[in-house]
C-alpha cells in the first residue's frame, strides 16, 4: 500500500474507526490542527493533527481523512487502516496465511472521513458549483 506515493507497512484494524498514519509520510502543508479524542487499548488519548491524503490500496485510490501520529513502530507499521477506509473498499477478507488482505469493493475514486470533514468537502463542492453557475451567466 502507498500513502502519498510512499510505500508503507499496513495493519488492517477492524477495531479502529478512523485511519491513522505516521506524520512523516504527509506533506506538512496538508496538516490541519484538530482535537480528536480516542479510546485506545492503552487508554484515552487526544490526536492533535489530521490531513486529507491519497491512499493507494490494491489498485484503488482513496482520498481519506486520517489522523496523524508521530510513531506506529510499536506495532510494526506506518499505516493503521481503519474501518472508514475498509468500508469504502467494500470490506476486507484476510487470506489463510494472514498476509493477503483482499478488498471486495468495485474500485474507483472514493472519499472517506469523519462526518464533519466529509461535510466540509460537500460544502466546498457546492460553493464551487454555485460559482461556476453564476459566473457563466
Amino acid at each position: 500500500m502507498r500513502v502519498e506515493w510512499h510505500i508503507v507497512r499496513v495493519l488492517v484494524d477492524t477495531g479502529c474507526s478512523t485511519t491513522m498514519v505516521e506524520r512523516i509520510h504527509v506533506n506538512s502543508r496538508k496538516v490541519e490542527q484538530i482535537s480528536e479524542k480516542l479510546q485506545t487499548v492503552l487508554g484515552p488519548t487526544v490526536i492533535k493533527n489530521g490531513a486529507w491524503v491519497k491512499i493507494e490500496v490494491s489498485g484503488k485510490t482513496l482520498t481519506c481523512w486520517v489522523l496523524l501520529v508521530e510513531n506506529l513502530s510499536g506495532i510494526g507499521v506506518e499505516l493503521l487502516l481503519g474501518m472508514d477506509a475498509v468500508t469504502q473498499l467494500g470490506g476486507v477478507q484476510i487470506g489463510i496465511n494472514g498476509k493477503s488482505p483482499k478488498f471486495s469493493g468495485d474500485g474507483g475514486e472514493a472519499i472517506t472521513g469523519t462526518d464533519r470533514f466529509a461535510q466540509k468537502i460537500r460544502n466546498e463542492a457546492q460553493i464551487g458549483a454555485e460559482s461556476a453557475t453564476s459566473g457563466g451567466g
